[in-house]
Order: C-alpha cells, then structure tokens, then sequence
C-alpha cells in the first residue's frame, strides 16, 4: 500500500482542485448537477424574494442516493472511479420528475397569462448558477454572466415593469450555445427554434438542457481526477474513510464481522480471513443491511447486496435444471446443453424481475415446464404424466427453500468456487480477467458465462477493497487475537 506523508497528500489534491477542509468537495457535482431537474421541479413552493413574494423555482442542495442511503460524497465517487473508470454522472429517470415537472410548467403558463413575471429573479438566478458552472474554464464569459444576469438589476426592472423576459431568455439561450459540448448543439438550437421569445417549453427546454450541461462538466471533472486516482487512489480513499468514521476505533461493525469469520479458523492468514467473512456475507447474511454491514464495506453495500441476489437465483436455476434431468433423460445428453443455456438465462430474467418471492419462485417453475415440455416434443420424446409433473413442480419449488437439501449442496459448491478464486485474487493481488469452470461442476455447466459475469464483479470489489482496508483488518485480527489469548490464559 502507498505511503504518503499527510502534507504531501495535501499537496496533490490542491493540485487537482481538491479542497482539503471539506469532505464534500466532488459532491456537489452531483448534488447540484445530477438532479438538477428534480429539485427544480419537486422544490419550487416556498421561496420568496425580496419584497415577500411567493415563488416557485427553489433548488434543493441535496441529494442522497434513496437505494442505498449513500450521499456521493468524495470517497464514494473516488471508489466508484477506482472500480469502473467509465463511471459517469447521469440524470435521474424523466418518470421521476415528470408529475413536478408538469405541475411547474402549469405555473409557468398561469404566470405567463397574466404577464406576472415575480417568478424570473429566483429563475434567472438558479439558470446564471448553472451558466456559471458551465463557463468555469472562461473569467471572461462568467463576468459577462454576472452583469446581465444580476439579481438585483431584475428586481428593479420588475419593480418599473421593464423586464424584457424575452430578450434575457435568447441572452440564456445563445451563451449556452457557446458554452455547451458539440453534443448538445442540436438542443440548444431546438431552443432557438421555438416561436415564442419565453414560453413554458423554453424554460422547461433550458432548464433541462443545462442540466445536461453541467453533467458534462462534472463528468469531465472527474474524467480528470483518474491519473490521480491510478496513482494514490487507495490512500486517498482510506484516509478520507478514516476521517468520515472518525478513527480506528469507531469499527465495531467491522470488527465483529472479523471476529466471526475467525471463529472457524483462528490461524487462517489475514488474505483467508477477508475471503470467509467476504462469503459470510455472500451466502448467509439474509437480513443484511446498512445498518449490519461493515464500515469498510458500506460503500459496496450495493454492489454485494446485488451479488447476494444474482447468487440466489444461481442457485434456484441451478437446482431447477438438476431436478428437469433427473426427470427427464433426454436432458442428461451433452447435446442439449443450448436448451441448458436458453433455460438458464430465462430464469434467471424471471428471478430477477419480479418483486414477490412467491410469485417469481412460480413463475420461473412454469416457464422451466412450459420450455421442457416443447422441448421434449421437438425431439420426439414422451411427455412427462401428470403425476411425474406434479412431483418435478413440487421439487423444484421446495428446492428454492434455502434450507432444501439440494439447495444447500449447490450452494456450498458455488461458495467454494468463488473462495478459491477470491483467495487466488488475493494471494496475486492481480484482478480476475478471465475464468474456466472447473471440471466436475455439472451443477453449473450451463450457467458459466452468468458464473463468470458474477465472479467479475465480486473479486474486482473484493481485491479493491483489501487494497483499501487490508492494514486495517491486519490490525483488528491482531488485537483479536490478543485478546482471545488473554482470555484463554485467564
């Protein structure tokens, strides 16, 4: 692991823009930028200006990832970068916004009825930040920005009723033609192109266009923080994760799940050690959660609470197919293993696409008779009866019970698997890149791309992460088994 010395690290970050007395210096690229249209449709209600008027264009500075109770603060997007480099920043989906964003253009149309233009200071002063951010690279075009679009010269002009709205919205419109990437031309002069010198479509065009804007910008921001990354982003990332938890001693959660990946081997190496608790929580923490998950761990949360579920319904189709060939022994030839394959891949969609447990467990058992049956047909071979297909449905179904005893077979094969190759990433400290099922697996013969796939996301998040906390967990095992020592001598 890197070594650096705390001003030297102070050093390079001022090098690229980092500022070192905030914690949240890249989220604002994503707290003002990535829901820009959200939270100015959705907070828009109890802002007033400077003579008391109520209006409607209140941005909201915050954003917290609602899946994962995670705010993209500097640590999470240095992780993010460090495990996928193409990560950018994206917008919200439009179903998030629409029902605010049509209540907002509503308001718009009313004002615009009766010419009551109260709305424009709060507007124009949100869409000049924007422009703001967006012409960081130019002191030139951001003072220009500053005297047209002063907050307090509009208020006047709406005082007087001289506020040519019109005019400051073509202003808008042509400086974000000559501030925005060559991509988003087509939409700045889909804006030009409208009728009306201000109309709802155009503000509602110009807010959405310049949230796209400063994405750009934000992603090219961090486009630029990568060689830093490469080259002190574990440290980086340990220290700042140090500071968000406040010290050493604040890893109670971490320390426990330690402690019980231990319990089964007190003289495995610290690389052993990582791997079980890492399979721990793959294959047995049902009821996992922020609130149970390791702090060294949090900021994959989703990503192994994702491979938790992609492990279970490798396991259900697993065992589905097992069953299918015990019933049917057309199945058992090598030839079939396309029909495998096409099977495996439509259970596992219907698993992972609906909510209910019962109803998916239903669902994905159906279409697995339904295609064996067509199957069967196509070559020639007898039916399964009625009563062979009660019994192969009420198998398979119990074999999604994690306590099934087929289950439990698959289950302990797939996590031998996966801690052997884990521990082999571990040992080499060398990322997977590509992978050979094992001889002897039958059970997942015809799921080995998915098993690759899985085994691709897991160790890159687990070899990144011992990289990250691997001193730290060295530390905690020592002091555990200390303690274990002691307790025993007394």
């Amino acid at each position: 692991m890197l070594k650096l010395q705390y001003e030297e690290l102070k050093s390079l970050k001022r090098t690229i823009n980092l500022d070192e007395k905030a914690n949240e210096v890249w989220a604002p690229l994503i707290q003002r930028q990535q829901v820009l249209i959200l939270n100015t449709f959705k907070k828009f209600n109890h802002s007033k200006d400077n003579e008391g008027n109520t209006l409607k264009n209140h941005l909201c500075e915050e954003w917290t990832n609602k899946n994962l109770d995670i705010k993209y603060t500097n640590d999470f997007l240095a992780h993010e970068l460090m495990l996928d480099p193409n990560f950018k920043l994206e917008l919200p989906e439009p179903h998030a916004y629409e029902p605010y964003k049509k209540e907002f253009i509503e308001f718009l149309s009313d004002s615009l009825k009766k010419k009551d233009y109260s709305f424009a200071p709060v507007l124009i002063h949100n869409i000049m930040n924007s422009l703001l951010h967006c012409a960081l690279g130019s002191k030139e075009a951001q003072n220009k920005l500053k005297d047209v679009l002063d907050d307090d010269l509009l208020l006047q002009q709406i005082s007087r009723g001289s506020l040519e709205v019109g005019a400051l919205m073509k202003f808008v419109v042509d400086t974000m033609g000559s501030l925005c990437a060559p991509d988003r031309d087509k939409m700045v002069e889909s804006l030009r192109s409208l009728d009306a010198l201000i109309s709802e479509p155009l503000i509602a065009g110009i807010i959405e266009t310049l949230a796209l804007m400063k994405l750009d910008v934000a992603n090219y921001q961090l486009r630029s923080i990568l060689p830093f990354l490469k080259a002190h982003g574990y440290q980086y990332e340990l220290e700042m994760f140090l500071k968000r938890v406040g010290g050493f001693g604040n890893l109670n959660k971490t320390e426990r799940w330690l402690t019980s990946a231990l319990t089964r081997g007190s003289k495995d190496s610290l690389q052993k050690t990582f791997v079980m608790g890492i399979a721990d929580i793959l294959f047995t923490a049902d009821n996992w959660s922020l609130n149970t998950c390791p702090e060294i761990l949090k900021l994959d949360y989703g990503r192994l609470k994702e491979s938790i579920e992609k492990i279970k319904n490798i396991v259900k189709t697993a065992c589905t197919l097992l069953h299918m060939e015990m019933h049917a022994r057309a199945l058992r030839n090598a030839s079939v293993l396309g029909f495998k394959k096409k099977l495996s891949n439509d259970l596992l969609v219907l698993l992972s696409g609906i909510e209910k447990e019962f109803d998916k467990n239903i669902s994905a058992c159906e279409h697995a008779l339904k295609l064996m049956a067509t199957f069967l047909r196509d070559l020639d071979q007898p039916e399964l009866l009625h009563k062979d297909k009660s019994s192969l449905t009420n198998l398979i179904l119990q074999s999604y019970n994690q306590e099934n005893v087929l289950n439990r077979h698959v289950k302990r094969k797939l996590r031998s698997l996966i801690e052997d190759i884990l521990s082999s990433v571990l040992k080499t400290q060398t990322a997977l890149k590509e992978w050979t099922l094992p001889r002897g697996n039958v059970e997942f013969s015809a799921l080995e791309n998915h098993l690759n796939d899985l085994l691709l996301d897991i160790n890159r998040v687990v070899l990144h992460d011992y990289m990250v906390y691997g001193d730290i967990c060295k530390q905690i095992i020592a002091s555990i088994r200390t303690e274990t020592h002691e307790a025993e001598t007394d």
